[in-house]
């Protein structure tokens, strides 16, 4: 971090009145307002983890704060609900401490990092203190405000660092809104606040001098604001802005600049040519698909390089090139070697600008003469190879006590395979040699992208002409995901307990549901969970991009918005969470979640939470934030996957195209890949129903056998004799797509189950049962 020779001498000044005096507490807040948001609470406990910080266990405990600066705290569940309960500390263990500020100057803040620092003298007060006494006797009516932590306290070397979570009394310009109990302004219905702390310790062998005692403080200040910015190398945020208005200036854009790739199916690598679909037969190139961060880099007009993620984030690198100032590259930031061992790496796959502020985004990313590459002509690829050759000749290290050549951001350019058009040569070529070449980091799978196609020239859009391919195992959707409330506790998680088929043992579960982006309505494009859910009596919201529940239309199952995730239970507070299945991190709700998915499981369990989306969801966190501020509806735009993406990802789970596929260009598996996608293909039997298509004049000549069923044998046998008084109730073995809805509603049924054998005619979206009965409400309520 940067201070100023200013706030270098108050800090220090802190430490050595902190070191005379054992009252005085000397600790770090971090955030804006002094709040993170929890992904980055969640990313700052997991890099303490990592770093060998010893973890302290702690009760959840309830401070109660008073006008005249006294805490009471009780300790330990048991406690805090007996006090919920009756509202007095009568027969009740607790402590009392009195705090103040050490001095008028006793807080630090540095704005460029969103830290403060600042002491306290803390005094413990017996119970028989004057002033707590007072207080006690008045109890009823003392004005108090409440504080419910729940806290993580990491001990390291000279400093404890605490993690809290929050729900406390609301507060505004004045202070808290005090109040005279506990329930009067219940905390348990606020939004948790996230709080990070390190506080100095006295009496340790780290912090036995003054100076001992600093390194301490700002080593462990160090580790959390690196956790928080994501990066061993810290920036300032009058820096950050500055590079992301240079950015904007040269894109026209506030949004990241990259655009995004499609997944690619069956009909894009068919071998007979159709022009009105996308081939990747026809002139495309292959790289790898790497496991890292997608990250923009842009060289300022200094030649510092940054880092921009999809979030606008900015990284300092601490390298600098003079010759590529003013320019703009693509590609992924490495951070782990397929070992899971720390790299440093940013391979780039494409450019934007070349120096001096060039726009090369419209060009080609190859051009051909005579089927042979061009090695000089106007293409993208010729262009960031330039670039790579100007940065390599003219780098330097700007930050020399931080950056050394061993730990330094390596900078390469990703390989790239050609295919010529008109043959097989992207497969056999192109996409194989890339498969076969080993990397020193994790792929996952494939990009293959036109060699004659510009970048499209908006920012963070679909980039049409640009497949992403993986293998079906590996290819996932990063669903927004809401838990399931419990029906009678609605502010608490639905728990529910079942038994595990291949254990016979019993489990309790969470119920996530799994959205989507579209711009459509919920209820007229799911309208099975518009039944379910009892949305009917809210009014559709048209024309705004927002999260609506994942409903294939190929390859239907009713249960692919859903999934099921095993409890957790923490043996030392009781929590109950759901983690993910391969990073073991904790799913909070209203997060974005990488899924992908296995058919072998049982129905509910196919959808297997695989990481947080950190990116994602702390784009989430801001857009609430700012719809908050602004008194607007949350921007959904680059949060969960769109609708059509999922969608194209469903697709290729369920019609895959396998790895000898993309190898050779056959349109179907090999024997080998045969055998194992045989007990996994779901059978379809959903449109043999209703997929009854025949010329109109054959329809004709039997419209009178048609009438005739209809009229008399339906109406008048079946259903009028049925539901014969009113108010009966009714089973429909084949209700096919609820064809007699309106038979059954003028027939003065009181309750209908339909069945039928094909799923698709119930929960078809444009015209199954559930369709069918949405429309039929909303046609009612135009009446009414």
């Amino acid at each position: 971090m940067d201070l100023s020779l200013e706030q270098s001498k108050q800090l220090t000044a802190f430490v050595d009145d902190w070191s005379k005096d054992k009252k005085i507490e000397l600790e770090t807040s971090f955030g804006e307002n002094y709040v993170v948001d929890s992904m980055t609470f969640l990313q700052i406990a997991q890099r303490i983890r990592t770093k060998g910080f010893e973890e302290i266990p702690q009760e959840d405990y309830l401070n109660i704060i008073t006008p005249n600066e006294l805490r009471f705290t009780l300790r330990g569940l048991g406690v805090i609900q007996s006090y919920c309960r009756d509202d007095t500390m009568n027969h009740k263990e607790f402590t009392v401490m009195f705090k103040t500020r050490n001095s008028r100057d006793s807080n630090l803040n540095l704005d460029e990092y969103n830290i403060r620092f600042k002491t306290r003298r803390e005094e413990e007060l017996g119970v028989d203190d004057p002033q707590v006494v007072q207080v006690l006797n008045q109890w009823p009516t003392q004005q108090k405000a409440f504080r419910l932590i729940r806290r993580w306290s990491f001990k390291g070397k000279g400093i404890r660092i605490d993690l809290s979570m929050v729900r406390q009394t609301p507060s505004g310009r004045g202070g808290f809104q005090w109040s005279t109990s506990f329930l009067q302004r219940s905390v348990l219905k606020e939004t948790p606040r996230y709080e990070v702390e390190v506080e100095l310790l006295h009496d340790t062998e780290h912090t036995k001098t003054p100076a001992d005692a600093l390194r301490s403080l700002i080593r462990g200040v160090g580790e959390v604001q690196r956790a928080i910015q994501k990066n061993s190398l810290l920036i300032r945020k009058s820096v950050a802005n500055h590079v992301r208005a240079e950015y904007q200036k040269m894109t026209g854009t506030s949004k990241i600049r990259g655009v995004k790739a499609v997944t690619l199916q069956l009909e894009n690598m068919t071998e007979k040519i159709d022009d009105r679909v996308i081939n990747i037969r026809t002139g495309f190139n292959a790289t790898d698909k790497a496991d890292g961060l997608r990250a923009m880099g842009y060289v300022d007009s200094t030649g510092e390089l940054y880092l921009l993620d999809q979030n606008m984030n900015v990284y300092r690198t601490g390298l600098r090139s003079v010759a590529c100032a003013s320019s703009l590259v693509d590609g992924e930031w490495i951070t782990l070697n397929k070992h899971k061992e720390a790299r440093n790496d940013y391979l780039i796959f494409d450019i934007y600008h070349a120096a001096g502020g060039k726009k090369v985004s419209h060009l080609p990313f190859m051009t051909f003469q005579d089927g042979s590459k061009e090695q000089d002509g106007q293409h993208r690829y010729r262009m960031m190879n330039e670039w790579y050759d100007q940065w390599a000749d003219g780098e330097e290290i700007t930050a020399p006590k931080q950056v050394s050549e061993s730990n330094r951001l390596q900078i390469m350019l990703k390989e790239f395979e050609f295919g010529n058009p008109g043959d097989n040569s992207i497969f056999t070529s192109a996409c194989s040699k890339i498969l076969d070449t080993p990397r020193i980091y994790h792929t996952d799978g494939l990009i293959i992208s036109s060699n004659s196609q510009p970048i499209p020239d908006n920012a963070d859009v679909r980039f049409d002409h640009q497949f992403k391919w993986k293998p079906s195992k590996d290819n996932t959707v990063d669903f927004l995901i809401k838990y399931e409330a419990d029906n009678e506790f609605p502010t608490m998680d639905k728990i529910t307990t079942t038994v595990d088929s291949s254990n016979q043992k019993t489990i309790q579960h969470k119920t996530m549901r799994l959205y989507v982006g579209s711009s459509k309505s919920m209820i007229t494009e799911n309208p099975r969970a518009a039944i379910l859910d009892q949305m009917m009596d809210k009014e559709p919201v048209r024309g705004g991009y927002q999260p609506i529940l994942f409903t294939p239309v190929d390859f239907p199952d009713t249960m692919a918005n859903t999934c099921y995730v095993l409890v957790e239970t923490n043996g030392e507070t009781d929590e109950e969470y759901a983690m993910t299945e391969d990073t073991k991190e904790p799913i909070s709700d209203e997060s974005v979640v990488e899924m992908r998915y296995d058919p072998s499981r049982e129905p509910g369990w196919r959808w297997v939470p695989s990481r947080i989306r950190h990116d994602k969801s702390e784009r989430l966190m801001r857009a609430k934030a700012t719809a908050k501020a602004m008194g607007k509806s949350i921007v959904y735009s680059g949060i969960m996957n769109d609708e059509a993406v999922a969608k194209s990802v469903w697709n290729s789970i369920h019609e895959p195209i396998t790895e000898s596929m993309i190898r050779t260009g056959n349109d179907a598996p090999n024997e080998v890949e045969n055998q194992q996608l045989i007990s996994i293909q779901a059978v379809d039997t959903s449109k043999k129903y209703y997929e009854r298509k025949a010329p109109k004049q054959n329809i004709a000549l039997v419209k009178g056998l048609q009438d005739f069923h209809n009229k008399y044998i339906k109406n008048e046998i079946l259903i009028k004799r049925s539901l014969l008084g009113g108010r009966s109730k009714l089973l429909d073995l084949a209700c096919g797509k609820a064809g007699d809805l309106f038979k059954w509603f003028f027939g003065g049924a009181k309750f209908v189950v339909g069945v039928d054998y094909a799923g698709e005619n119930i929960t078809n979206p444009n015209d199954g049962a559930y369709r069918r009965y949405v429309d039929l409400i909303q046609e009612f309520k135009k009446k009414t």
